[in-house]
């Protein structure tokens, strides 16, 4: 987090960061700093986390049960054995607060409301791993354009 407040200390006045990290940066700690300071956050999700006061209890379940939103088109890149291609996804989104884990609730660490965003391949190429997903933002993404923005970031 010290990097990011680092980053965002050179940032215009009137400009609200959004800083983008993979599946290290899924902890708790991250959206909570991103919700009380000047900058937003984008986070590839590891951990199907618990939530606090949902029905769902945990992460994965609660973005299944939300309605797809409908779907874009992205390009996949080339790897070693496998040529560029596009894919199709469908965007579920919902909004959870995060249950932080017991040793930190002990620390005094609230809990965190974020964005998510499940991303899942329809008809993938045979022989191809369909992609899925899971992000985490701090920014609102309720309607598919806002998904939309948030997935190829």
């Amino acid at each position: 987090m010290e990097t990011a407040h680092d980053a965002v200390d050179d940032v215009p006045a009137g400009t609200r960061p959004v800083i983008m990290s993979d599946r290290e940066s899924d902890i708790v700690d991250v959206f909570v700093d991103a919700q009380n300071t000047s900058y937003d956050v984008r986070v590839r999700g590891a951990w199907d986390r618990r939530l606090t006061d949902h029905p769902a209890r945990y992460l994965w379940a609660a973005v299944e049960a939300a309605p797809v939103l409908g779907s874009g088109v992205i390009d996949v890149p080339r790897q070693e054995d496998h040529p560029l291609r596009k894919a199709r996804l469908a965007a579920r989104t919902t909004t959870v607060p995060l249950r932080p884990p017991a040793h930190r609730r002990a620390d005094g660490l609230n809990s965190a409301t974020i964005g998510v965003v499940l991303a899942q391949e329809i008809d993938p190429p045979e022989g191809a791993s369909p992609i899925r997903w899971l992000l985490f933002t701090t920014l609102p993404v309720e309607t598919l354009s806002e998904a939309q923005q948030i997935v190829p970031w």
